[in-house]
């Protein structure tokens, strides 16, 4: 493999490992003193790897040095707002929260599924529609209703009754004359200007 570095000179020189008395060579010494450094600073007593990776340094089935892959991530673990997709119709991703924000609160929106995201944009057609039937609960509050977003009473059941309706008009019994000289009087009965009773004259 290209990454992989060559062996050290000791190996192809084949330099003895013991001198002619037995004792280990000066080369065979000076190649195990480099390794014992090697090995003690990339590995502690328990052969745990405490050593630094290099950004160079590639994972398995990517080109990319690691350094590049975990640029985005700070000292504590979290990924920094470049290295965050932003949510799209189309694409899971999360919401940027502006450089010097505090809270990641709003990142949530990260772990939820596509199919969560409102590709149609029926959120805001709702919101717009909430507003307007807000709006024209204050006109009636306030008396300056649009007509036209006034429901079609001849669509709805049950009749208004009395108790319902302002009491603005007129509380009075109206006589009519008689029609002919033998005939009655007649009379109209009204309630808040309402007519509730009424007798034809003759």
């Amino acid at each position: 493999m290209s990454n992989v570095n060559p062996a050290s000179t000791f190996i192809p020189s084949r330099s003895p490992i013991v001198d002619k008395d037995g004792m280990a060579s000066w080369s065979f010494i000076k190649i195990l003193q480099q390794w014992d450094g090697q090995l003690q600073n990339a590995l502690n007593l328990f052969g745990q790897f405490v050593g630094t990776i290099a950004p160079s340094a590639t994972i398995g089935g990517r080109a990319e040095g690691i350094g590049v892959t975990v640029q985005h991530i700070n000292a504590a673990g979290v990924v920094q707002p470049a290295g965050i997709s932003v949510a799209s119709p189309v694409s899971q991703g999360g919401v940027r929260l502006p450089i010097g924000a505090v809270s990641n609160v709003l990142g949530s929106a990260a772990t939820q599924p596509i199919s969560a995201f409102d590709a149609a944009g029926a959120a805001a057609a709702a919101q717009a529609a909430a507003e307007a039937f807000a709006a024209d609960g204050s006109n009636i509050a306030s008396g300056t209703v649009n007509k036209d977003r006034l429901p079609d009473l001849s669509g709805m059941n049950g009749r208004i009754t009395g108790s319902q309706l302002p009491s603005t008009g007129l509380n009075v019994t109206i006589t009519t004359a008689m029609l002919t000289g033998g005939g009655a009087t007649g009379s109209m009965t009204f309630v808040d200007g309402i007519l509730v009773t009424s007798t034809p004259a003759t």
